[in-house]
């Protein structure tokens, strides 16, 4: 698995960045940023999860986006579910 610095800079976690920003506006979230940190709460989870579906077709858990200690966590979690596609 790849270490948070290899992966800083990837398009892909750089849309997740962004994503967080629009959603937790003020926010600067980095890789290593904790979702409750940064103000989130459960009805912010629910609008991330439904994002990352609309922008990417993956179906994501709230409880993911909620459980993940930081962005970086949520991210793999992303990769792993788009890596179980049949």
């Amino acid at each position: 698995m790849k270490g948070v610095d290899s992966m800083v800079g990837t398009p892909e976690l750089e849309h997740l960045l962004d994503l967080f920003r629009d959603t937790l506006p003020g926010s600067e979230p980095t890789p290593e940023s904790n979702f409750f940190a940064l103000g989130g709460d459960s009805m912010t989870a629910l609008e991330i999860a439904d994002c990352i579906e609309e922008r990417w077709g993956i179906s994501i858990e709230v409880l993911d986006v909620i459980a993940a200690e930081d962005i970086t966590a949520l991210y793999r979690s992303c990769l792993a579910l788009v890596g179980g596609r049949t």
